[in-house]
This record gives C-alpha cells, structure tokens and sequence, in this order.
C-alpha cells in the first residue's frame, strides 16, 4: 500500500507521566484518493517475563496488562483526496501505571497501535512505541525522609590466625532520592588489620526481579538480575589506618526507571561499597520521580510540543 501511516507524539521523546495523557497525531499520507472504511487506535501497557530453565528445560511465562484503551479516531467510510490528514489524539494514562522498563527476564511496553481499513486494503496496522515514567512520590512515603546508615566488621585470618578487622560505616542523608538527584555520601573506614584496602568504590545498583510461571506446570519460578546504573571510586585505605570520606557524591542518572513492585516485575535499588580483600556493604535505597504532586504535574508537561500542529502540509480533522 503506498498510503503511508505515522504517529507523532507530543513529547519529541516519545516521553510521558503515569496518570497524566500520551498524546500525539496519527498521520496519514495518501498520495491518491482512497476511500478510508475505519480508523482507530489501541493504547496499550503490557509486562511480559519469560525464560527457559536449563537444567529441567521448562518454560516459564506470564503476561499482565495495565492499560488498554480503543479510540475511535472517527473516520467510517470516509473519501480522502490526496495529501496529509492529521487525526488527534488524548489517552489517560492510570496513576498506578509503572515505568517503561527492557531487561533480560521480563519488560513493561507502551504502545500506540493504529488500524487502519481502505477500500483497497483490509486492514493496516502500525505499532508506534512510547515512554512512561512512574508516578513515585517521596512526599508519601514519611520513612524515605529520614537519615540512614550501615555498618558492617570484616575480621581477616590466615591459616586461622587473626589478621585484624575492618569496620566500616556509610551514612547517607536519607533513604529516598529523587532522579538526576545527587547523592551525599559519607563513610568512614576504620582498617585495623595489616592489609591495605584497595579497589574501593560505590555504585548504585537496580535489581530487576522477574516472576513467571510454568507453562505446562502449576510452578512458578523467579529471576534476579542485577545492574550497575552509576560508579565511583574511593580511595584505599593503608594499613593500621583510618579514613573519613564526607566529599563523595553519586548521581542518580536522569534516565533511571522509578523504584516499582509488581506482580510479575518488581525493580529494587541499593548503594553498594565494595573493596578488596572482601569488604562489601549495602543500603537499600528508594527511587523516585518527585517529591510533590506539583512536580509531577511540572514533570508531565516538560517537552511537550504542541506545536506539531504547525506542519500546514498537515489537514488536521
């Protein structure tokens, strides 16, 4: 078919806020006049987990959808003379929606479909996909606000001889954070033994859990993965020594995925030190997309472009 189908979001980054709208225009170009029987769209939100276990080969997959909405775009039996024909649309996106997420075991789409039926052809279908951040709110969660801190005593040996202990403690301002946000950390490392303490350094690590079932049996089976999203090193601390670092900050990347618990996916954080010989310290940590519902409503309408409109090739219906 010549006619050529296209979406064109409103957000040039195809990106949109959990219980605001995705919106955007379905374009057609007809390049001959054509008699259009039906056009629509569907608004979709699925997560999908799936594996194959090597040891017994079993499969395991699960499904849940979050959204699916039908707009019917208005146009039933309808003659287009050739050129451009905008078409509109607005589709609410649930609070509860989570973020768009791509992992190994599982992921969580948006998507736009659009059908088209013509005289000449049945049925056109074209899948635009799309972006949505979470609705997390730090403003709700009253525990995320407060200071936080981990401790942790590493006692070294060799051939059942002690060789001293390193005790280590991080404190972070509180546990919830905000994405882009820079995060303060503060350690202290109190090495008493008589090895140095190199290759130290923190990250931010998200832990992507996938559930599924079996597909041929009543089992079900969970997946863990694990991925490093930012880093820094530390400097070592020598031997029979201690070290207080107060200047170090982490940054939340800017295109992190909001902390989320799901049925089948759920996706946890944590500030991980590690160092070498053996030390590793971990503190569970909260991403979030604001701290007020205002934020979020600033958020939502970041990058809008509603001058899509300007295209005067485009006839707007």
């Amino acid at each position: 078919m010549s006619d050529q189908l296209t979406v064109v979001y409103a957000n040039p980054e195809n990106l949109f806020m959990a219980g605001y709208s995705v919106v955007g225009t379905v374009v057609l170009t007809a390049h001959k006049m054509i008699r259009v029987k039906q056009l629509y769209i569907e608004v979709k939100c699925d997560a999908n987990t799936g594996w194959v276990n090597k040891a017994s080969d079993k499969i395991y997959e699960s499904s849940e959808n979050y959204m699916t909405e039908k707009i019917d775009m208005g146009v039933v039996n309808v003659t287009l003379p050739p050129g451009k024909h905008g078409y509109p649309f607005r589709c609410a996106i649930g609070t509860n929606c989570p973020s768009s997420f791509e992992g190994e075991y599982g992921s969580v789409r948006y998507a736009t479909r659009v059908v088209l039926a013509t005289s000449e052809d049945p049925s056109v279908t074209l899948v635009v996909p799309f972006t949505v951040l979470a609705r997390v709110n730090l403003g709700n969660m009253p525990s995320a606000k407060r200071p936080i801190e981990a401790k942790d005593n590493t006692d070294f040996t060799c051939c059942c001889v002690p060789f001293g202990r390193v005790k280590t403690t991080i404190n972070l301002p509180r546990s919830g954070f905000l994405i882009g946000e820079e995060v303060p950390i503060r350690m202290r490392i109190s090495n008493e033994s008589r090895t140095k303490i190199d290759m130290c350094r923190f990250m931010f690590v998200i832990t992507a859990r996938s559930r599924a079932r079996s597909r041929y049996e009543n089992a079900e089976d969970t997946k863990l993965r694990e991925y490093i999203i930012e880093q820094k090193d530390a400097p070592s601390v020598p031997p029979r020594c201690v070290r207080l670092i107060d200047d170090c900050t982490l940054k939340i990347p800017s295109k992190a995925v909001p902390t989320f618990e799901g049925r089948i996916i759920g996706l946890t954080y944590l500030l991980r030190f590690t160092a070498n010989p053996g030390i590793e310290v971990e503190i569970p940590i909260i991403i979030a997309t604001s701290d007020t519902e205002e934020r979020h409503q600033i958020l939502s309408d970041e990058g809008f472009d509603e001058g899509i409109q300007e295209d005067t090739s485009i006839v707007y219906c």
